[in-house]
């Protein structure tokens, strides 16, 4: 469960005991002695346990998705780094052969689709496939695709690689830590 859609649920769930709370105190303050309004009183007054039981179910599987998810992202995060690590001491190799190119390639692949676990695309629904919440790291393969070893690579063109990679590894790792929790 992401930070914001955390939020939303713990804010939801105040809110109702807030809305429940007020009409309890609404009920119990009427000076109507009518047969309607002590049932009404008396019955909320039964409830709260009930109520705020449920809150606390709620709030308490909040927690625990967001907990989860945290955990996984932070398993994941060595991975990410791993990968883009990878991409950028291939960019220092004067002359990559193809399997240095086949292993960068797949550590960043492997880490594009685990990240999929755990972010889905924005704007998906039934019939949107929505775009990749992390854009930078999806244009990563693009970038090393231009640095195929089939050809001679000048230093410049690698070093303006390496530079891309950095400047998109800078904007991944600001979206993304904060989702970790820092302290």
């Amino acid at each position: 469960m992401s930070k914001t859609r955390f939020q939303w649920c713990v804010w939801i769930t105040v809110g109702l005991l807030a809305i429940y709370a007020m009409a309890y105190v609404w009920a119990t303050t009427l000076k109507s002695n009518l047969l309607a309004t002590t049932w009404l009183a008396t019955t909320m007054k039964e409830l709260i346990p009930i109520v705020i039981g449920i809150a606390g179910a709620l709030l308490a599987y909040a927690f625990n998705q967001r907990i989860s998810f945290v955990s996984d992202v932070r398993s994941f995060w060595p991975k990410l780094v791993n990968a883009i690590q990878g991409l950028i001491q291939y960019t220092h190799l004067p002359a990559p052969t193809m399997t240095d190119f086949a292993k960068a390639q797949q550590a960043l692949s492997t880490a594009i689709d685990e990240m999929r676990v755990y972010f889905g695309n924005v704007g998906e629904d039934a019939d949107n496939v929505g775009s990749f919440p992390f854009k930078d790291l999806h244009e990563l393969p693009r970038i090393v695709e231009g640095l195929k070893p089939t050809e001679t690579i000048g230093e410049d063109v690698r070093d303006a690689a390496r530079a891309e990679i950095v400047r998109k590894w800078k904007r991944i790792r600001k979206a993304m830590l904060p989702e970790i929790d820092r302290a």
